[in-house]
Order: C-alpha cells, then structure tokens, then sequence
C-alpha cells in the first residue's frame, strides 16, 4: 500500500519539527519547506498527496502559495490545508476558502482532532469522480470547499483587505505591547535609581565614619574599603581592590593581619586586636582597635571578612596619663602617712621638758576631730586606692 507523502510549509523551524514528528509517528512521510516560494519549487518537481502550510511567511505567504498552488493544472487536485496561529479571524477563514483551500484550521489543535482532519482530507480527494456533486456539499459542511478560485481582481483586493486588517491587528498590538514596554522601564529606571540613591548613601555614610573599614573575601584580597582605610594604604580604593595585605604591607605585618584574618573564621565569631599602623599617606602612627567579623551568605556560606579599625591612641595615652598621676598620688600617701601623730608626740615631750624646767607648755596636746581637719586631707577611700593602686571613678572602684 502506498505512504501518503504530506508536504509541510513553515518558517518556523520547531513548528515544522513538531509537526514532522506527529505526521512520521502516524505513518506518514513529510517533506518540507520554509515558504510558500519553495513550497512550489519542491511540489513541481515532485508533487506530494497533501500540502500543510501556515500563513505568515517571507518570501511568498500562504494565502500566495495557495492562488499560485490552485492556478497549477498539476496540483490545483492536491488538496490544501491551512494550519495557522495568526490569521484566526472568521474573514481570514473565509478568505483562505475562496482561493480553493480544503481545510482551514487554528493553532493549537489537539493531535487527535488534527490527525483526523489530515485522514479526512486524505480521504475526500480519493472520492470516485461521479460522487463529485456530494463530494462538494460534504466539505463545503465540514469546513472543505469545492469552489472554483476567485478571479484575479477580487483575490487582489480580498487579499489586500485581509493583510490591511492584520497590519492594523498587528499595529495595535505592537502598541499595547510598546506602551507595556514603556511603562515597564520606567518601573526599571525607578528602582534602578532608588538603588544608585541608597547605594550612594551608603557609600557616604561608610565614608563619613572616621574608623577604617574593609572587607575581605576568604582568600584575603580587598573587595571593599572606605576612605580612611584608602589614607592607611596611600591608595585609592580601585587600587586596593583585588589585591591583597602582601601588595601594600611588609611581609610580617601582612602575615600578623592574615592571622587575625584566618583566627576570625574558624571562630565563626568577631575578634578583637590591638596593634601600630603606620599611615602611608603622611606616615603618621595610630594605635588601632581592630574588630574582624566573618560574613556569611543567606546560605550560611562564609563570604568574607568585615574589618573595623578605631584609633585608641589619645584613650591609650589619656589611660597611661592617669595611672602614672595616681602612682604619684600613692607615692605622696605613703610619704605622708604618720607624721601627724609623729609631730603630736614630738609637742608632747617638748611640753614635758618645759613643765619640768618650770616653764608654761607651749603646744596644745589635744587631737583634732575629724570635723576639724582640712579639707586637704586624703579621704579614707581614697587612701584605700592609693594604697593598693586601684583606679576610682566618681569614688568608686
């Protein structure tokens, strides 16, 4: 028994797949092509049993192919079948009829109800030719057609109707799909701009704070800094960035940051250091409080390490100031503690001596109260503090 060859049109290459593999998986052999043009070409030289062309193509389309396929004496008996997804409109159906088409059928069509149609139309053509007259009135019923083509003149202007109307359809989607276009970028811009201001404001407020900050990835290299840290290095921080503690630093002072770095995330937690900078941009020193912090994903990967340095140099120096002042103080305390008591018992022997020589004592023997003392005098909590050497603040230790 002989194959039906079906010859398939379409400029979309994964419609003519889809469409090979349903007509091969129903025993079929396909032939295909890209245009109505070609279309032709293929079908003189070898004409196939049934020809599946959609619309909308370049080169020739296929109502074109249709008029051109239907004015051909070897195959205008070949029955045409319209499987389209852009002309849908009644009038597009109606059209495609008149030039002497078979079958008119809108994309998606299930595979059963395609297949079935393809039998049918297979089958109408293979009629006895003295069932002509019932043969028309069947398909003109089923969506088939027995006309004869339209004449020239009225295929033009019907034609010309049809593609006007769908230019316009396709206008004014293109509209509606511009302004779509339209709207949805200046939603785009917007953000995009709310971004740049929070980003810049962040930027600024990274910049303002006067301790050093950076970050890290987990290998070491700067991915970030702010411009006190750019003053530390002596460089801007597009030079800083994708480079290491190794580029700027001595190697011992890059491996004592490295340590604190890899110390940070094992510990999974910030860890806090003291340690000299030397400030390359006017080469002053500072001492510096580093907090090192690992940052981890949403996914809790480890991404990095945030570092934040503050200069403890004035605390420090204020800090060693105040030590040695109380040191002093103790020293004085210790100096002066008893002479009191010593100068009174002195006032009493020399009393005594003058009692004994006749003479009228000449020092009062009686000891002040403690109402009675100077205010100079070192309170007693203070004297605890210096005596041991703890630091008070508002009398307390």
């Amino acid at each position: 028994m002989k194959t039906n060859r079906i010859l398939i049109v379409d400029d979309s290459e994964e419609n003519r797949y889809l469409l090979r593999a349903l007509l091969q998986g129903h025993g079929y052999d396909v032939e295909e092509a890209c245009h109505g043009a070609e279309a032709l070409a293929l079908a003189r030289k070898n004409p196939p049993d049934l020809i599946i062309a959609d619309i909308l193509m370049p080169v020739m389309d296929g109502f074109a192919l249709c008029r051109e396929w239907k004015r051909d004496e070897r195959l205008k008996t070949i029955p045409f079948f319209f499987y389209t997804a852009t002309y849908t409109d009644g009038r597009d159906r109606d059209f495609a009829l008149s030039l002497g088409a078979e079958r008119f059928i809108v994309k998606p069509e299930e595979p059963e109800a395609f297949m079935a149609a393809v039998l049918e139309t297979l089958q109408q053509t293979r009629l006895p030719s003295t069932d002509a007259g019932s043969t028309t009135a069947d398909a003109q019923s089923q969506g088939l057609t027995g006309e004869s083509p339209i004449e020239e003149s009225v295929y033009l202007k019907q034609y010309n109707e049809t593609l006007i109307r769908k230019l316009e359809a396709k206008m004014l989607q293109l509209e509606h799909t511009n302004d779509e276009l339209k709207r949805d970028n200046a939603r785009r811009e917007q953000v995009e701009t709310q971004k740049r201001v929070a980003e810049q404001r962040f930027r600024t407020v990274v910049n303002t704070i006067p301790d050093l900050i950076w970050l890290k990835d987990p290998e070491g290299v700067y991915l970030s800094c702010n411009h006190r840290f750019e003053r530390f290095f002596g460089a801007k921080e597009s030079e800083i960035t994708g480079r290491t503690d190794y580029d700027f630093l001595s190697r011992e002072q890059a491996d004592f940051f490295r340590a604190h770095d890899r110390e940070a995330m094992a510990k999974g937690e910030p860890t806090v250091n003291e340690e000299w900078g030397t400030f390359r941009n006017d080469g002053h020193r500072e001492l510096l409080e580093t907090i090192k912090t690992p940052m981890f994903d949403a996914h809790g990967k480890l991404i990095g390490v945030l570092g934040i340095s503050r200069n403890i140099t004035a605390h420090k120096q204020a800090e060693t100031e105040l030590h040695s002042q109380l040191d002093e103080l103790n020293r004085w305390y210790k100096a002066l503690l008893g002479r009191e008591s010593r100068i009174l018992e002195l006032k009493r022997e020399v009393n005594g001596l003058l009692r004994k020589a006749g003479q009228s004592p000449r020092y009062d023997e009686h000891v002040e109260d403690e109402e009675s003392r100077p205010a100079t005098t070192v309170a007693p909590s203070t004297s605890r503090g210096l005596e041991d050497g703890t630091p008070m603040t508002d009398g307390k230790r």
